[in-house]
């Protein structure tokens, strides 16, 4: 490729990184939800009780409460503060899928696409203003897949041994902190072994790969095995985990039709006093209707479900485009696009509406 032409896409990756950091900061100062707000509280107790058994009561792994909790300590824990943290990985994820691009494509282009699609990706960019540890496992795996098109490059290369020490140290770390995320990166995990597997098996000098590979893996293995034991533990006696939903071929097919092809829905909770059963039904008004109807959205509608009793986990996320809410003896299910800030104080009334209905 022209020298020339190679220098102006590598100009504009570095450009597409500089928007990809203004989309973040933009507005990054919006108010704290209640998911944020557990962030926050988790990260607020001491370091060593978010590494014991304590942290049975919590689905999520310790390492983002812990490195929030120092950031908290440095920073403070106003809500640009605390938000500030996962934009930081965010970012950081934006520039590792840019490198991994740069080096499977042997040049800034493909860079430069892919820094497009990561950078200005809605959901990517949500995420980068939550202060929540979705960033942080996006960024660890990012960099765990940096470390695998480094091994599978320098394998290639007749003069290697097979992926420098380096690298296979960056990939056993950068899957342990991953791990240490989320814990549904446990997928990830089982897939990019799977995958080394298959190549190893079907590659030249695999001698070379194996002993790394499993030295890898067995750290991976010892440094995970506290938080396996804590989440065996809360799916065989513990309730926290009881707000996912069994995962079904109906309930897949829902969930990429909610995020490929997403409806406008809303919440109708029909009051019937808070002392006995909420009917929820879908409504496709959005506006607020008079006497004891009133339309939410999912995160209202589940406050509005917690202040009112219910003793399990209330849950509306949106962050797939559809949300579940659990009531002791119902569940109502809404969908709705991502929605823009601008209304965030109607909805806070909405919300205050419902509650004053009791």
């Amino acid at each position: 490729m022209n020298l020339r032409r190679e220098a102006s896409f590598r100009w504009l990756t570095i450009a597409a990184v500089g928007i990809a950091i203004a989309v973040r900061l933009f507005g990054l100062d919006y108010s704290l939800w209640h998911d944020e707000i557990a962030s926050v509280t988790f990260a607020r107790q001491p370091v060593w009780r978010l590494w014991s058994d304590w942290m049975i009561r919590e689905p999520n792994p310790p390492l983002f409460y812990t490195m929030l909790h120092y950031w908290m300590a440095w920073f403070g824990s106003t809500d640009l503060a605390v938000k500030s943290l996962a934009t930081v990985f965010g970012i950081g994820n934006v520039v590792v899928v840019a490198l991994i691009a740069r080096r499977l494509g042997s040049s800034w282009l493909p860079a430069l696409v892919a820094t497009l699609f990561v950078g200005l990706n809605p959901w990517h960019i949500y995420y980068s203003q939550n202060a929540r540890a979705y960033t942080l496992a996006a960024f660890a795996a990012s960099l765990a897949g940096l470390a695998v098109v480094r091994i599978v490059k320098q394998h290639h290369d007749a003069s290697s041994s097979g992926g420098a020490r380096a690298d296979w140290m960056l990939f056993g770390l950068a899957m342990l902190a991953a791990l240490y995320s989320h814990t549904t990166m446990v997928i990830f995990y089982v897939v990019v072994n799977l995958m080394f597997a298959s190549w190893i098996a079907i590659t030249t000098r695999r001698e070379r790969l194996l002993a790394p590979w499993i030295a890898s893996n067995l750290m991976i293995c010892i440094g995970y095995g506290w938080w396996a034991w804590i989440t065996w533990h809360q799916l065989g006696h513990n309730g926290n985990l009881a707000w996912m939903d069994r995962l079904n071929i109906r309930l897949a097919t829902h969930i990429m039709l909610e995020i490929f092809a997403p409806q406008s829905h809303y919440l109708s909770v029909r009051d019937r006093g808070f002392g006995g059963a909420a009917a929820c039904t879908r409504c496709p008004d959005a506006s607020v209707g008079s006497g004891p109807d009133v339309a939410l959205r999912g995160r209202d509608a589940a406050l509005l479900c917690r202040i009112a009793g219910d003793h399990h986990l209330a849950r509306a996320d949106d962050s797939m485009g559809s949300a579940v809410l659990r009531r002791g003896l119902g569940t109502c299910r809404t969908t709705y696009p991502p929605r823009g800030r601008g209304d965030r104080a109607n909805r806070r009334s909405t919300c205050a509406v419902g509650l004053g209905l009791s």
